[in-house]
């Protein structure tokens, strides 16, 4: 009995400790916070790189206390345990960490209306040519083919704020399709579909990894999208080519703001224009992929819209590599 009383206090003084150590952690970002003069910052990435630095500052510190009571490694740190200390830390000066989170959001909404911010609605569809005419395949074989794995969407909403956007598909998968400008990567996964998401340095990449370039084309036009006289930029690789439709007066953007994105020529196309494309007529194999914009909707983009889930490391998906792109799990 005594021993069993000895170790039942030991795992209670054990559990104490742990907790006082979050606690200490989550002061010690508290304190940092205090320190930062929120007003005189104008730029929301700064001051979300200083609210990072206490964070992580305060990570140093307490690490190897941390790692020892099985708080949190902080070399290995996954999303959902940075979450449960970011919890703690809420809840140890509620009004600090909310002034500050608000002074980023202030500052983030103000940057985000010097560009287009909102969500514009595509309808998709697609013609067959080339290479499928040749062989006998029409569009509804294809059509029927792609419906069996819940892949094809006929309607696809991409939401933007700042060099942020997420691309939802109303496909039975739900396909989803987010970039990261901070990291200059796009992730690909699927709701409701397997648990695989391809993550893709947003680079224009060739089958064997060099960088590959587009010809770049201005090509006439008398199209006219959503009522808009539009002009076209074309991209055209070895593979393939990308017509991109704009108008001048509609969803501007700070070309800036995706000037690493590469991939797709999407960089190259929004330093041209200064919009955001109105039509993208994708050519790859003699098939054409049409997405056109049918409804442009100016307003706030919550961030959540570029949530990106937690991921797994799964080697078997990579045994055939892909320049640019490796294959991870969504974690259950």
């Amino acid at each position: 009995m005594k021993t069993y009383l000895t170790l039942l206090t030991l795992g209670f003084y054990s559990i104490a400790y742990a907790q006082d150590v979050t606690i200490k952690f989550a002061n010690d970002v508290c304190a940092c916070f205090k320190n930062l003069k929120l007003e005189a910052y104008s730029d929301s990435q700064v001051l979300s790189a200083d609210m990072g630095i206490c964070f992580l500052n305060a990570g140093k510190k307490y690490e190897k206390e941390l790692k020892k009571n099985k708080v949190v490694d902080m070399n290995k740190a996954t999303q959902a345990e940075v979450e449960k200390l970011w919890t703690v830390v809420f809840k140890q000066c509620p009004e600090v960490s909310k002034g500050a989170f608000a002074r980023s959001e202030e500052l983030e909404d103000a940057e985000a209306n010097q560009s287009f911010q909102g969500i514009i609605t595509y309808v998709q569809d697609y013609e067959v040519g080339g290479t499928f005419k040749k062989m006998g395949i029409t569009k509804e074989m294809l059509m029927t083919e792609m419906n069996k794995d819940g892949k094809w969407f006929d309607t696809l909403w991409v939401n933007y704020r700042l060099g942020n956007y997420a691309q939802f598909g109303n496909n039975k998968a739900q396909t989803t399709k987010v970039y990261d400008p901070s990291d200059n990567v796009i992730y690909t996964y699927e709701l409701t579909g397997n648990d695989i998401c391809a993550v893709q340095e947003a680079v224009d990449l060739d089958l064997s990894g060099a960088a590959d370039k587009p010809v770049v084309t201005v090509v006439d036009s008398a199209v006219s999208i959503m009522g808009l006289p539009c002009k076209i930029i074309r991209m055209k690789w070895k593979l393939g080519q990308y017509d991109y439709y704009y108008n001048e007066t509609q969803a501007r953007v700070n070309p800036e703001l995706f000037s690493k994105h590469t991939s797709e020529g999407l960089a190259e196309f929004l330093k041209m224009s200064g919009s955001l494309p109105l039509q993208i007529v994708k050519n790859v194999m003699g098939m054409n992929i049409i997405q056109t914009a049918v409804n442009i909707q100016h307003g706030r983009v919550d961030n959540n819209a570029f949530y990106v889930p937690q991921l797994v490391e799964d080697q078997s998906l990579n045994v055939i590599k892909v320049p640019g792109t490796t294959y991870m799990r969504v974690k259950k």
